[in-house]
């Protein structure tokens, strides 16, 4: 039997005012895993608490297939990502947990801003339309809006996509997928393994080896 909260907003931290505690046996919980990832064959290695999340993303065309796509590449089915490559969290409290970057159109604008953000990237944008429009005022607009968009864009997915996190645990050589969560900062770490820990750990214990030593 496994029992689980459940919210409205999977990704609320703070309120909880509106969970609501239900039971499920084992069989209706793999129903509603399988359903949440239409029928993969991954269904019995995500958790109830990613099941539940993908069914409202689904809803709200939020992240759903992003998800999905990120998954399927870990299970070697899927396409080549233009999104980091999945990495192990390197301290505590996340370690040793994983994390795979996914995104979508949403993350257009954040990777655009960081490509921008990088020493004298914009300067350079604006040299090359200027010295390539040849005085022109109207090819240099054009030259710099594409510059600043298709260009710009180019060059992030060379160096790689970052998006919102996948967050899984890896047991001899399988992956065990529990939560799809913002792209964290390190200051929130802790609250991010506390309801990691809170939402996945009767399903998968051994992803938190030290979870109850650290208080959580």
């Amino acid at each position: 039997m496994l029992t689980v909260s459940a919210l409205n907003l999977p990704e609320a931290m703070e309120d909880r005012s509106d969970w609501v505690s239900m039971s499920l046996s084992c069989k209706e919980a793999m129903v509603i895993k399988n359903r949440a990832v239409q029928g993969r064959p991954y269904s019995g290695k995500i958790s109830f608490a990613l099941a539940r999340n993908l069914l409202v993303r689904e809803q709200s065309r939020s992240g759903y297939y992003e998800i999905l796509d990120a998954i399927d590449l870990l299970e070697g089915v899927g396409r080549p990502s233009i999104t980091k490559a999945a990495s192990q969290f390197s301290s505590p409290p996340l370690f040793p947990l994983w994390h795979k970057h996914f995104a979508g159109a949403r993350s257009i604008a954040e990777n655009l801003r960081i490509q921008w953000a990088a020493p004298r990237y914009l300067e350079g944008l604006i040299y090359r339309a200027n010295d390539e429009s040849n005085g022109d005022p109207d090819l240099f607009e054009e030259l710099l809006a594409h510059k600043l968009t298709i260009q710009s864009w180019e060059d992030r997915v060379e160096r790689g996509v970052t998006g919102n996190w996948l967050i899984f645990a890896r047991n001899a050589n399988e992956n065990h997928y529990l939560v799809a969560v913002p792209h964290g900062k390190k200051s929130s770490d802790n609250a991010l393994h506390q309801k990691i820990v809170a939402e996945c750990f009767c399903e998968q214990p051994g992803a938190f080896p030290n979870a109850w030593e650290r208080g959580t």
